[in-house]
């Protein structure tokens, strides 16, 4: 009896070691990761956030860090122009919020901007459009950055569907831009059309 308790002891010991040494894996990664994304170096930092989601993914860590982790290596992979790539990661990240007991309707509107943003980065603006279309009655609880990002993000749409001839759901996007009322400085951009994705 009292070998198998010890036995019992000696599993959790190590449980908790390799968890340990997974989630300082895990750290370290990401900080690479965003140490590389601030200087711009994402070369860098794409692979070392992969290396990160991994550890995230393989060790079932909290589903809202391992949803930020998608969600950061998506916009490093977007602005690499990976777009197809960065596409899926944004859609993990986004069913995980979804997924949540008390999902955050900000993250929740950040993951579809990006998503639209991938769209237009692959030439599929109408596809693009319905998912922004899902952000507005969300766009109110946007802030900062995000709120700025996202109105940039209509104003293209809009411009872009206006010349498509999608003149009602062009107003409805313009209208939506202006309500957001971004800051002309430090907003994400859509592609512009016609560029595609590189591998």
């Amino acid at each position: 009896m009292k070998s198998r308790t010890s036995i019992v002891l000696l599993l959790v010991v190590l449980t908790c070691a390799c968890d340990a040494g997974r989630r300082a894996t895990f750290d370290k990664e990401l900080e690479i990761c965003l140490a590389a994304q601030r200087l711009g170096d994402l070369v860098t930092a794409e692979p070392a956030c992969a290396r990160a989601l991994a550890v995230a993914e393989s060790s079932d860590f909290d589903p809202a860090l391992r949803s930020q982790t998608l969600y950061t290596l998506g916009r490093i992979k977007r602005q690499l122009a990976k777009f197809a790539e960065a596409e899926q990661l944004q859609r993990q990240a986004l069913l995980l919020e979804e997924q949540r007991d008390s999902p955050d309707v900000m993250e929740i509107g950040r993951r579809l901007i990006e998503i639209s943003i991938n769209l237009a980065g692959q030439n599929r603006w109408t596809d693009g459009a319905q998912v922004l279309e899902r952000v507005m009655p969300m766009a109110d609880a946007l802030t900062g950055k995000a709120r700025s990002d996202a109105a940039n993000v209509f104003r293209q749409y809009a411009r872009r569907l206006a010349g498509s001839g999608q003149t009602g759901l062009a107003e409805r996007f313009a209208s939506q831009a202006a309500a957001l009322q971004a800051p002309a400085r430090g907003v994400e951009s859509v592609p512009s059309a016609g560029q595609g994705q590189k591998s």
